[in-house]
């Protein structure tokens, strides 16, 4: 239904009038509507278009409302208000007239008017409630008839007399229509005397309950009175039909029954409404169920990823997660997140659903964690050699990225077949494989390609085919695979072990023999150039010096150096000049005179002398440290710690690197290429514990440590 309000009812046309200047003669609907229909409001304008439009409520902006039409789909009280309109156009703006917009809704009653009985000259009340929008007046009627001035909600008549009996109602109206209440019939006592009456009071209040679906549950309440009061049930403030006793009983509950109950009693002295009585109504209990299992999932690392489950059961399970067998501290919600994935969370994940009635283990989902992809990026480059005829010379490259890179080797850009490691070995170097060497670094994001490695031959004088003989230092290999190998002698049984290595380690240990402990193991070097090693020995009583010629582990011949005293020790070998041949460093306890012999294979071409150093200092060692191809001197101080490698110039000394100061306990004890990186590193003895390690250099920067097997201190390096 639908009422205009605006000074008078009336449902008028809008116009707004629009001239070049703009100027405004509009009128505006209003209209009145009930809860839950449909308003719509209009403004119709002429003049220059286009026209903007832009509604208000009370005065204030209506989001949205721009069209020349505004709708409330389904009116609510708080819909109710002031509506105008403001229309635009290219000559200005002008408001609509103002309309309300009524809320209204029908009359119900919340209290009936009830019967009573009074006696003569004495006072009655009769009391009614009722709702509607807008509120309702009231008009009281006697056996049919309007009661002037009776237009309250109560309506009292202070001195009753035979005359006021009669039936008694009251019509409530309002725009939308009335309605009238139930009869209310007035007694007037013929004995004087007012009939004793008293309202409904409550003895036992309705409580809440708690049932399972099924079985049955009662409300109960009592209530005095007079006279004695009704019943009537009510579920969410419905009334319940036929629910008129003073106990309510549904016999096989549902879910469905779930709610607040009250129970109204109501007499001719008045009514009264219970306490509220909440009924739950919980399902049969069940044992949990998985209705959505925990899938497997593939994360990268760094992300976040979520496992989710859902069972069912009653009481509603609980949720515990466990990663391969074990439970996760505080995963216990239907979901699981890691926010932050590692390469650790990677495993098998499952959940456990429990309640009351039992527990249930979900199926398994796998979490796959991959590393970020990234193209491969060298950090160890391929480095060339210069070697004789028949030597074994191994390549050595490293690259990182993610997946870890495979690897190609090349030779004159020619792919080697089977040359798919990190390092590529050339057994026995000859002028067929000579060339430039590059290996390819390949993975799914990528692929780099290594510097250039020289691999050339070295000319009987001694000169680089390739002028690169300044590419590497010389090994101690043993079995002629390109890797430096540890030659070991027992100072207490006189027993000689090599150790060959792959790489920083231990491939395997093969048994020289046993010497007088006499001799002293303290050297080796390639002395007649068929690229293993041979071995260095001194007598420490007698001074005699020897040079074993070795065919891998096995002696071939043995020739005599000259007979020196017993001050002066071999210290170490390397290639002093160049050559290619293994050179001999001597060092006088003594005096601390140092001198390099120059070699031509077995015999002495010269002997150079290095001066007067501290006896404190002593030399422990010789190896490439600037890439030059020429050997420098590592030197340790045994009452300080200090250690520091002398850079050469073939014999002069061109300047000195501290490698700070280390305790005196441990003793370098060789030096050597065990990465294959084309740079010598430095192997490490403790004297007290018999720990070894190797420090992996970048000439003459530590880049890593690697630890080697503990030995008896018995035990000394002879490299």
């Amino acid at each position: 239904m639908f009422l205009l309000s605006k000074k008078r009812w009336f449902i008028p046309f809008l116009s707004i009038l629009f001239t070049f200047s703009l100027s405004s003669n509009d009128v505006l609907a209003s209209t009145s509507v009930s809860v839950g229909q449909t308003a719509k409001l209009s403004v119709t304008a002429s003049g220059t278009a286009p026209f903007s439009y832009q509604w208000y409520k009370n005065g204030s902006t209506i989001s949205g409302a721009t069209s020349s039409t505004y709708t409330v789909s389904s009116v609510a009280t708080l819909d109710a208000g002031t509506y105008q309109a403001k229309v635009s156009n290219s000559a200005g703006s002008t408001m609509s007239d103002q309309a309300t917009l009524v809320v209204v809704s029908l009359i119900t009653f919340s209290t009936q008017p009830v019967s009573k009985t009074a006696a003569v000259g004495s006072s009655v009340t009769f009391t009614a409630k009722a709702g509607g929008l807008p509120a309702p007046t009231y008009q009281w009627r006697k056996n049919g008839t309007a009661i002037s001035g009776a237009t309250g909600s109560s309506y009292t008549i202070s001195s009753v007399t035979t005359s006021s009996a009669g039936t008694y109602t009251v019509v409530a109206s309002n725009l939308l229509g009335s309605a009238t209440s139930a009869g209310a019939v007035l007694t007037v006592s013929s004995s004087g005397t007012s009939t004793s009456t008293a309202a409904p009071t409550f003895t036992t209040q309705p409580t809440s309950k708690t049932i399972t679906v099924g079985y049955s549950v009662s409300f109960g309440s009592a209530a005095t009175g007079s006279p004695t009061p009704t019943y009537q049930w009510r579920k969410n403030g419905t009334n319940i039909s036929g629910a008129t006793g003073k106990t309510y009983t549904i016999s096989s509950a549902s879910e469905s029954n779930e709610g607040t109950y009250t129970v109204v009693v109501t007499n001719s002295a008045g009514s009264k409404t219970s306490n509220a009585a909440t009924l739950t109504v919980n399902p049969v209990s069940s044992a949990p169920v998985f209705t959505t299992q925990p899938t497997s999932k593939t994360v990268t690392v760094g992300y976040s990823v979520t496992l989710s489950a859902a069972a069912s059961g009653y009481p509603t399970p609980t949720y515990q997660w466990r990663k391969n067998g074990t439970a996760i501290s505080g995963a216990t919600k239907a979901s699981y997140t890691i926010s932050s994935a590692t390469s650790s969370s990677a495993g098998t994940y499952t959940v456990v659903a429990t309640n009351s009635v039992g527990s249930k283990t979900s199926s398994s989902a796998t979490l796959t964690v991959k590393t970020a992809t990234s193209a491969p990026v060298f950090t160890t480059q391929p480095v060339g050699k210069s070697v004789l005829v028949g030597t074994s010379v191994k390549l050595t490259a490293v690259a990182s990225g993610s997946p870890t890179p495979t690897y190609q080797w090349r030779r004159n850009g020619v792919n080697i077949s089977g040359a798919t490691s990190s390092s590529y070995t050339i057994s026995s170097v000859s002028s067929t494989n000579t060339g430039t060497y590059t290996v390819v670094a390949k993975n799914s994001a990528g692929s780099a390609t290594s510097s250039n490695a020289v691999v050339s031959l070295i000319s009987s004088g001694g000169a680089s085919s390739a002028a690169t003989v300044a590419e590497l230092p010389l090994q101690v290999d043993f079995n002629g695979d390109g890797d430096t190998d540890l030659v070991w002698q027992n100072i207490s049984t006189g027993q000689c072990v090599v150790w060959m290595m792959s790489g920083t380690t231990v491939k395997s240990k093969v048994t020289i023999g046993t010497y007088s402990t006499g001799s002293e193991l303290c050297g080796a070097g390639d002395f007649n150039g068929d690229g293993k090693a041979d071995l260095l020995w001194q007598n420490t009583s007698t001074g005699a010096r020897s040079i074993w010629l070795m065919a891998g582990t096995t002696v071939t011949s043995k020739v005599s150096l000259t007979t020196l005293s017993t001050a002066w020790e071999i210290c170490g070998t390397g290639d002093f000049n160049g050559d290619g041949k293994t050179d001999i460093l001597f060092q006088n306890r003594s005096t601390g005179e140092r001198s390099i012999w120059l070699m031509s294979g077995t015999t002495v071409s010269s002997k150079v002398s290095l001066g007067t150093v501290d006896t404190a200092w002593e030399i422990c060692g010789a190896g490439d440290f600037n890439g030059d191809g020429k050997s420098d001197i590592v030197w340790q101080n045994i009452l300080t710690g200090e250690r520091s490698i002398w850079l050469m110039a073939g014999t002069k000394v061109s300047s000195k690197v501290s490698l700070g100061t280390i305790s005196s306990d441990w003793e370098l004890a060789a030096a050597g290429d065990f990465d294959g990186d084309g740079n010598s590193d430095l192997v490490w003895q403790s004297l007290t514990t018999g720990e070894c390690f190797i420090w992996l250099m970048n000439g003459t920067t530590r880049d890593g440590v690697v630890t080697l097997t503990t030995q008896s201190v018995s035990w000394v390096v002879g490299n």
